[in-house]
């Protein structure tokens, strides 16, 4: 009866250290999944404000050096036109496999990242 009981004991104290791991397995990888989004989120942020400006600033020298401000502005928004399509018909090859090779490496161990590796 007494082994019984040390076995009980046992038992309960690893059930309780596998729920604290989990705990802080799942912290951890949330942790690193929010601060994995608010960095892109800043990077994109900040990304598309530098480009917008540079855009702006191209549009405007090729108005002047073309002397047709409209166009210099069509000119420039036909390039991210172009680049909008290139983007659409690659999106599974540049960004698809990408984000979700990023996701499994942040959230899998490196034994799961076998099963999903592409």
């Amino acid at each position: 009866m007494e082994q019984f009981q040390s076995l009980l004991e046992q038992l309960k104290d690893y059930s309780e250290t596998r729920i604290t791991l989990l705990k802080l397995e799942t912290a951890k990888k949330v942790s690193g999944g929010v601060s994995m989004a608010v960095a892109l989120f800043s990077v994109a942020l900040l990304g598309f404000l530098a480009i917008f400006l540079m855009s702006v600033a191209a549009a405007w020298a090729l108005g002047r050096w073309i002397d047709s401000m409209p166009l210099g502005f069509l000119i420039i928004g036909a390039v991210y036109a172009l680049i909008c399509v290139i983007i659409w018909k690659a999106k599974e090859r540049i960004l698809r496999l990408p984000v979700m090779n990023a996701l499994i490496r942040e959230f899998f161990t490196e034994k799961e990242k076998e099963k999903f590796k592409y």
